[in-house]
């Protein structure tokens, strides 16, 4: 299935793909190399361990094309992993009654992963990858049942989510999930640890970054976002763009230094 929005042209398409094909050995390579960059160990180790499921994920690529006949660059790829294959339900511990644990048990929540996004890129197109990724991600849950969506991430990718400026950038509204409790100390989650990525905080003292939304929400602000592109590109700026980047990021951290800070206190 081909996505495209009249505000981002049509040279930009979004697709969801099969498991197995050469779109998504496409998008694997694309993900063994920016994640080369971020983990200790060697880039093949990132896949084998965090996309040990491909055949239970819906994978998306992104592509930049110069006429509608060329099969275009590929600029991104994101996948959605359903129930049974996200790396959450398997080193995350959720309250046993929570919404979390309810959604898992009736099979409606999938886990965002493997965001990638080409070198190079400017900052504008950076956001429209970005955008139309978002709406073949609402697509594809659509498709598969999925109401609810998480996010296990970097947290030097969640400022690009969130960052927020007046009448040109509407933040993704991603929040922390509040059903977290711990770790599933398991093989799974050592083998984590041992890719050493930067920014993934699974040290035994953190709590788990698990961030969530509806599939509705992330529908709505995509439609906010892809409202305002022509502001976007007449209106932002790269200073501008950094400084909101800056901003969202010493939230986040505040965000996550205060869920820790309440789990000692609670202990």
């Amino acid at each position: 299935m081909m996505i495209m929005h009249p505000q981002l042209g049509s040279e930009l398409v979004a697709e969801i793909v099969a498991p197995g094909s050469p779109d998504h050995a496409a998008a694997r390579a694309l993900q063994r190399v920016c994640f080369a960059r971020a983990c200790a160990m060697k880039p093949d180790a990132y896949l084998d361990i965090v996309d040990s499921c491909p055949e239970q994920t819906i994978p998306i690529v992104v592509r930049w094309r110069q006429t509608t006949a060329d099969p275009g660059q590929l600029v991104g790829a994101i996948r959605l992993e359903l129930p049974g294959a996200t790396i959450i339900e398997s080193v995350v511990r959720f309250a046993p009654t929570s919404s979390a644990c309810a959604r898992l048990a009736r099979r409606t929540v999938a886990e965002l992963g493997g965001f990638a996004i080409a070198d190079g890129l400017t900052s504008i197109r950076i956001l429209d990858i970005i955008d139309i990724m978002a709406l073949a991600v609402v697509q594809a849950a659509r498709r598969a049942g999925i109401t609810w969506l998480w996010l296990f991430p970097r947290k030097t990718l969640m400022p690009l989510f969130h960052a927020h400026i007046d009448g040109v950038l509407p933040p993704y509204r991603f929040t922390l999930c509040p059903d977290v409790i711990g770790w599933e100390e398991n093989e799974r989650l050592q083998l984590v640890r041992q890719l050493g990525v930067k920014g993934l905080e699974v040290a035994p003292t953190r709590l788990p970054v698990v961030y969530e939304m509806a599939v509705t929400t992330l529908a709505e602000d995509a439609a906010r976002r892809l409202a305002l592109v022509s502001q976007r590109r007449q209106q932002l700026d790269l200073a501008a763009f950094r400084t909101a980047l800056r901003r969202a990021y010493a939230t986040i951290c505040m965000e996550l230094d205060h869920a820790n800070t309440a789990r000692r206190r609670a202990s």
